[in-house]
């Protein structure tokens, strides 16, 4: 086993002991609006399986951060200490040191910086869409399923399992 890679490292003598509390800007306590809805039904479907029905289930999920700000300043780009609106995009490693701001500013690779280049914005709203659809075989020995979920932003799944019992 080892240690993480930044272990000690925020530590007095460590070195990036200098930004060990240094955020200036602290997370926003922010109120949320958050609801869902869900529909569950048994569908019998005599051709695909003429002794046990289908079970369907879907859902819809919204999330929305009251006052969240999405769009970074132009004049600065984001970092993690900074900005309160933002999320590391990656885990923290020890920093180089900065050989050109120029080129750091505009988070070309090798120039030691990591502020803005590996942030995500935190999302102030979110839909997800989810749907999972099972039945039994063989007297519920087998149980093949469907899951198939769908963010709004853009990502997606659809996983498709078969439990087994012999």
């Amino acid at each position: 086993m080892h240690a993480p890679q930044s272990a000690g490292a925020f530590q007095p003598g460590g070195p990036l002991s200098f930004q060990a509390g240094r955020r200036t800007v602290k997370y926003a306590k922010r109120d949320w609006l958050l609801w869902n809805i869900g529909l569950d039904h048994s569908q019998w479907i005599p051709w695909l399986n003429p002794n046990n029905s289908f079970t369907i289930s879907a859902q819809q999920f919204f999330t929305n951060r009251n006052g969240q700000h999405t769009t970074f300043n132009a004049d600065r780009p984001p970092n993690v200490l900074n900005d309160k609106d933002v999320i590391a995009g990656r885990k923290r490693a020890l920093q180089k040191l900065v050989t050109n701001a120029a080129a750091a500013a505009t988070c070309q690779p090798g120039t030691g910086s990591r502020a803005g280049c590996s942030l995500w914005e935190f999302p102030g709203q979110d839909w997800l869409t989810t749907v999972t659809m099972n039945t039994q075989y063989l007297g519920g020995n087998l149980k093949p399923s469907f899951t198939f979920f769908y963010d709004w932003s853009g990502s997606w799944l659809i996983q498709p399992g078969v439990d087994w019992t012999f």
